[in-house]
């Protein structure tokens, strides 16, 4: 199965499930974006696709901000403590 003109977002994509998912796609023909906090780790696989699948892969940095870790975690918090 070949994917035309179409691409596929994945977040996490440097680890875990994410990262596991990445070759699936590649190996379809979808271009890929990657998305992961560890840029040096993306841009390595990045590269090791583009050379192995000739495919487009876009990088992108996952950032957040004190504020969202601060709302994640009180969401995390209000969800275990049933509220």
């Amino acid at each position: 199965m070949t994917a035309d003109n179409s691409w596929v977002l994945i977040t996490g994509a440097s680890s875990g499930f994410g990262a596991e998912l990445v070759p699936r796609y590649a190996a379809q023909g979808h271009s890929l974006v990657l998305v992961a906090r560890r840029l040096e780790r993306l841009e390595t696989f990045a590269a090791k696709l583009r050379t192995r699948y000739a495919i487009d892969v876009v990088v992108e940095l996952a950032q957040q901000t004190a504020h969202q870790l601060r709302s994640a975690h009180a969401a995390g918090s209000a969800f275990k403590d049933g509220h």
